[in-house]
């Protein structure tokens, strides 16, 4: 069966260092709507608190619509979640 591949949009977005008072919400937003067992808001932002965990944020138009936290320990980082909303996934935001 051959199938057609449809082009996929490339995003111009932004991604930076997520600022926890002001993307919290948008990320629990996007948390919530990507899996069927989101952190809670107590989770995200106990991990959010330590000491070597770092949360990116990507935005489109101002708006956060995705995230990758990671963790940094000695010489090694490790990936601890990542999500997209799913209206923007296939546009090569993640």
């Amino acid at each position: 069966m051959n199938t057609i591949e449809r082009p996929r949009k490339t995003l111009p977005v932004i991604v930076m260092q997520m600022d926890n008072k002001k993307d919290f919400e948008s990320v629990m937003i996007v948390e919530m709507e990507s899996y069927s067992s989101p952190w809670t808001p107590k989770i995200l932002k106990k991990f959010l608190g330590t000491e070597f965990c770092i949360g990116l944020v990507a935005k489109y138009q101002g708006k956060v619509i995705g995230f990758l936290f990671y963790q940094v320990c000695k010489e090694e980082l490790g990936l601890v979640n990542i999500a997209v909303l799913p209206c923007y996934r296939g546009h090569k935001v993640g």
